[in-house]
C-alpha cells in the first residue's frame, strides 16, 4: 500500500557519525558505510567486519535470511542440514566481533514473510520481516542482510499460472514448453521482481541504512528452467538495486552437463549436501565477504 513507500531521498542522508580513529584508511569509505546507497561490490561489507575486528565500528551484525535452503528441516525421514551454512559462517565472523542472527524456516516465501499468504496457505504462523527488523542495531548502518531463497514463491506462482493457463497432464511436451515460454515464465518473473523488491523495500522502510547483499538461490536439482527463470530475477534486481551478489551459482557451482559434480552437491532435488554443495557455499560466502 501506499502507507510504506517512501521516497528513494529518506535513504541518501548520511547519518552523523563519530569515527573514532580518523587516521583510518577506512574514512573515505564512512559515507558509504552507512548508507544503502551501496556499491555493487563487497568493499563496503568487507570494510565493515574489518573495522569490527579492530573495534573501530561496533554493533556490527549479520543476518541471513531464507527458506529450508538455509535452515534444518526434516520431511519423509529425511533430514537438511542447510542451517550449516549459516553456522560456519557464524563461526568464522565470531572472530570479527561480528553478531549473527538466522531468520529461516522451511517453507519460507517472500510473499509469507511480507505477512501476506498465496492461496491455499492457511498458515498464519510464518516467521516474517519484523523477526529480522527486531535483529537489527539503531537505523542498520551497522548491519549486513543476507537474502537467500525464492523457491517457494516461484512454486506457488507455477501452480498458479498452470491452473490460470489450462495445463494439465494431457498438455502435450510441445504445448508446454512454447506455454511456459511465452506465458508462465513471464508471469512469474515479474510477481518475483515484485514481492522480492517489495521485501527490500519493507526491511528499509523500518531500518534505512541496512547493507543488503544477495547470494544466489539454491537451483532446483531437475528444473533447469525454472531454476534459470529464478536466478534471472536475482541478477536482474542486483543490477537494478546496485545490490552486492554473491552469485554461486555461477561462480562456483559445478554445471549441470557435468552431472556427476553437479549432483554432488545435492542432499536432494534442491538442498545442498553436507559432504559437498553445503561446506562450498560457506567457503564461496565467506571468500565474498571476509577483508
Amino acid at each position: 500500500g501506499c502507507g510504506s513507500s517512501s521516497s528513494d531521498e529518506s535513504y541518501t542522508q548520511p547519518i552523523k557519525k563519530v569515527i573514532k580513529t580518523p587516521q583510518s584508511k577506512y574514512k573515505t569509505d564512512v559515507n558509504q558505510t552507512i548508507t544503502p546507497k551501496q556499491d555493487s561490490t563487497f568493499s563496503t561489507i568487507k570494510s565493515m567486519i574489518s573495522r569490527s575486528l579492530s573495534g573501530e565500528l561496533k554493533d556490527v551484525t549479520y543476518i541471513s535470511i531464507g527458506d529450508s535452503t538455509r535452515s534444518y528441516t526434516k520431511f519423509d525421514g529425511h533430514i537438511n542440514h542447510s542451517e550449516n551454512i549459516f553456522r560456519d559462517v557464524e563461526a568464522t565472523l565470531k572472530q570479527y566481533d561480528v553478531k549473527c542472527y538466522l531468520v529461516a524456516e522451511g517453507g519460507l516465501a517472500f510473499e509469507t514473510f511480507l505477512g501476506r499468504h498465496y492461496a491455499n496457505d492457511t498458515r498464519d504462523d510464518w516467521i516474517n520481516y519484523m523477526s529480522a527488523v527486531q535483529k537489527i542495531p539503531n537505523d542498520g548502518s551497522t548491519t549486513i542482510v543476507n537474502i537467500s531463497m525464492i523457491s517457494n514463491d516461484f512454486s506457488r506462482l507455477n501452480e498458479k499460472y498452470k491452473t490460470k493457463y489450462g495445463l494439465t497432464d494431457k498438455t502435450s511436451t510441445k504445448d508446454l514448453e512454447k506455454i511456459y515460454k511465452e506465458k508462465i515464465y513471464p508471469s512469474i518473473h515479474t510477481d518475483l521482481k515484485k514481492v522480492m523488491k517489495e521485501t527490500i523495500k519493507t526491511l528499509r522502510s523500518k531500518k534505512p541504512n541496512i547493507h543488503i547483499m544477495l547470494t544466489a538461490p539454491n537451483p532446483m536439482q531437475q528444473w533447469k528452467g525454472g531454476s534459470d527463470s529464478y536466478a534471472k530475477v536475482y541478477q536482474e534486481i542486483a543490477d537494478e538495486l546496485n545490490l552486492p551478489y554473491a552469485n554461486l551459482v555461477k561462480d562456483k557451482m559445478p554445471k549441470r552437463e557435468d552431472k556427476l559434480n553437479f549432483d554432488s552437491w545435492y542432499g536432494d532435488h534442491i538442498h545442498f549436501s553436507v559432504d559437498v554443495g553445503i561446506p562450498a557455499t560457506t567457503e564461496y560466502i565467506l571468500d565474498r565477504i571476509l577483508p
